[in-house]
C-alpha cells in the first residue's frame, strides 16, 4: 500500500469503531453513486475500515470528538496507551468513561484543547474546521498558526494535499464516516484527480457569526417547569450545543439541539428537571453555536425555585451520649445539602460529649451542635395551630418542650426563628411527623441513637384571623441511652 507511514497507522485503528464485514462486500447502504463510495471501497478493500455486522457502513453518520481522537492518538503512538492515561483530565471526562486515557493523553500532548468551560464535550460531533487541526497537528505536520483565524493554516495544508470531500460546505459542517473515509483514501492512495475544497471556496460567502438570547434575561427565577430559552443566530450556523450545569446538584447535561440546522436563524431550549437539566437554585447554560466563520458563545443564569420543595432553615443537631464516643452523622435530604458547620462532606465525623460538646475529628473544632440546611419535598398537615405574632414567644415555649426539647434546645430556636418569622399578623403553623421527615430527609448515625427526637414545622402567614383545625402533637420520647435531637424549620 502506497502513502505515508504515519497516515497508515491513522486508518488502521479506525477499524476500532467499524467492525470488520466479510472482506471485499459490497455495502448495503452504500450505493456506486454514493460521493464516497470509491473511498469506501478502498479503505475496505485495504482493511483499513470495515462496517457494521450487519453489512452497513452508515456513511453519513457523525463521528464524535471521543472517536477521532482515539483513533489520532493510537495512529501517533503506534499502538493502545496505557490505561494509566485515565483521570479527569475535563470535567465531562471521568476516569471511568472508554475514551478517558486518550482524552487526556492527547490533551497532555497537546492534540486537543478542550472549551473555555472546562469541558471537553467527548460526546459531541466533529466539525470540519476541528478535524483539520486534530489531524494535521497529531500527524505532525508544520504549519504556521494564525492568530486571527485558528483553523486557515491546519485547513489550507489538507487543501495543499487535495484532499478536502466537496461534500463539506462549511468550516464547520459535521464530518461523517464517509467524509472521513474519503480523506483517509486521498492521503493514503495519494489521489489527485478529484475535486477538492478550497479554503477560499468555503470562506468566500461567509457572513458574520451572530447567536443571541432572546429571553428569558440573565438572572431570571422560575417556579413552573418546563420553561424555554428562546434566541437567534445569523443563518450560516449549522448547529448549536447546550450545556447545563448545577453545581449544587451536580448536573452536567450535553445536548445538540434536534429542530435547528443549517440555515435556521431561530432557536428554542426546553428546560425540565425531567429532561435532566434543572434543579433548583442557579442553572447555568451554556449556549455554543457552530458557524461557518466562527463558533459563538453565549451563557445564562436561570435560577429555579420549586414551591414544593421546602428549603430546611437551620436544621440543627444535638448529640448526648452517656460518655464519650466517636459519632459518624449524615443528613441526607431528597434534593441534598446547601449548607454546613462544620463543612459535612461525605458525613460528618465526631466526637460526642454527655455535656452536648461535639469536636470535629477533622480539624478539631469544638461546635455546640451540627448544623445543615437543604431541600426536600415534605407534606405541610392540613391541621395546625394558629398565633399572632406577639404570641410567638410563648407558644414555642408551650410546644416545644411538650416535644421534648429542652431549655437551651428552645433557646436555641428562638433565638433563629423569632428572627425569622418577624411579619406582622398571624401564623398557621404544623409540625411535620416524624415518620414524614425521616423518608424525605432521612438522618444515619453511627452508632444509632437510643433516643431520637426530631421537630420540624412549616407556615403560613395571614394578615388576620383564619379557621384551622387544631393539630394533635404526640408528646415528644422521654431522653433514655444515648440521645439525639434535632429542629429545623422551612424557609420562605
Amino acid at each position: 500500500m502506497k502513502g505515508l507511514k504515519s497516515l497508515v497507522a491513522l486508518v488502521a485503528v479506525v477499524a476500532v469503531f467499524l467492525v470488520s464485514t466479510t472482506a471485499f462486500a459490497s455495502f448495503t447502504d452504500v450505493s456506486s453513486g454514493h460521493d464516497n463510495y470509491d473511498a469506501i471501497m478502498y479503505v475496505q478493500e485495504n482493511d483499513i475500515v470495515g462496517g457494521y455486522s450487519d453489512g452497513t457502513f452508515r456513511p453519513d453518520d457523525p463521528i464524535n470528538r471521543a472517536e477521532l481522537l482515539k483513533i489520532l492518538v493510537i495512529a501517533r503512538n503506534g499502538g493502545d496507551i496505557s490505561d494509566s492515561y485515565a483521570s479527569k483530565c475535563f470535567s465531562d471526562v471521568l476516569p471511568t468513561d472508554w475514551y478517558s486515557k486518550y482524552v487526556c493523553y492527547g490533551s497532555g500532548e497537546g492534540y486537543v484543547d478542550g472549551y473555555p468551560n472546562g469541558t471537553f464535550d467527548p460526546t459531541g460531533y466533529v466539525t470540519f474546521s476541528e478535524a483539520a487541526k486534530m489531524i494535521v497537528v497529531t500527524m505532525g505536520y508544520l504549519v504556521y498558526p494564525d492568530v486571527n483565524t485558528w483553523y486557515e493554516p491546519y485547513v489550507l495544508k489538507l487543501e495543499e494535499k487535495n484532499t478536502i470531500p466537496t461534500s463539506i460546505h462549511e468550516l464547520n459542517s459535521e464530518m461523517t464516516r464517509g467524509e472521513v473515509a474519503e480523506i483517509i483514501y486521498r492521503l493514503d492512495a495519494e489521489v489527485t484527480n478529484k475535486s477538492s475544497k478550497s479554503y477560499a471556496e468555503m470562506t468566500e460567502f461567509m457572513i458574520n457569526a451572530d447567536l443571541e438570547i432572546t429571553s428569558p434575561v440573565d438572572g431570571a427565577v422560575f417556579y413552573d417547569q418546563p420553561f424555554y430559552v428562546y434566541g437567534t443566530t445569523s443563518s450560516n450556523c449549522s448547529s448549536i450545543k447546550v450545556i447545563a450545569d448545577n453545581q449544587m446538584f451536580d448536573i452536567h447535561d450535553v445536548y445538540t439541539l434536534q429542530n435547528y440546522s443549517y440555515g435556521d436563524t431561530t432557536f428554542k431550549y426546553g428546560i425540565s428537571h425531567d429532561w435532566g437539566n434543572l434543579d433548583l437554585g442557579a442553572n447555568e447554560y451554556t449556549f455554543t453555536a457552530y458557524c461557518s466563520n466562527a463558533t459563538m458563545q453565549e451563557i445564562i443564569t436561570l435560577y429555579y425555585e420549586d414551591t414544593s420543595a421546602a428549603e430546611m432553615g437551620k436544621p440543627v443537631i444535638y448529640l448526648y451520649p452517656e460518655r464519650a464516643m466517636e459519632v459518624s452523622v449524615l443528613p441526607e435530604p431528597e434534593y441534598g445539602v446547601t449548607i454546613s458547620e462544620p463543612e459535612l462532606g461525605d458525613g460528618w465525623e465526631v466526637v460526642a460529649y454527655p455535656n452536648g460538646s461535639i469536636v470535629n475529628l477533622e480539624d478539631g473544632s469544638r461546635w455546640d451542635y451540627l448544623f445543615w440546611e437543604g431541600y426536600a419535598d415534605l407534606e405541610r398537615p392540613e391541621e395546625g395551630f394558629l398565633v399572632s405574632h406577639d404570641g410567638l414567644e410563648k407558644f414555642w415555649d408551650a410546644k416545644l418542650s411538650y416535644l421534648g426539647l429542652n431549655r437551651n434546645e428552645i433557646a436555641d430556636f428562638k433565638e433563629f426563628w423569632l428572627e425569622q418569622l418577624s411579619d406582622e399578623g398571624y401564623y398557621v403553623i404544623s409540625f411535620v411527623d416524624q415518620a414524614e421527615l425521616d423518608e424525605h430527609a432521612p438522618l444515619t448515625v453511627a452508632p444509632a441513637p437510643d433516643t431520637s427526637i426530631r421537630v420540624y414545622f412549616d407556615y403560613e402567614v395571614y394578615d388576620k384571623p383564619v379557621r384551622v383545625k387544631e393539630q394533635v402533637l404526640e408528646k415528644g420520647a422521654d431522653r433514655n441511652g444515648f440521645t439525639l435531637v434535632e429542629w429545623g424549620g422551612a424557609l420562605y
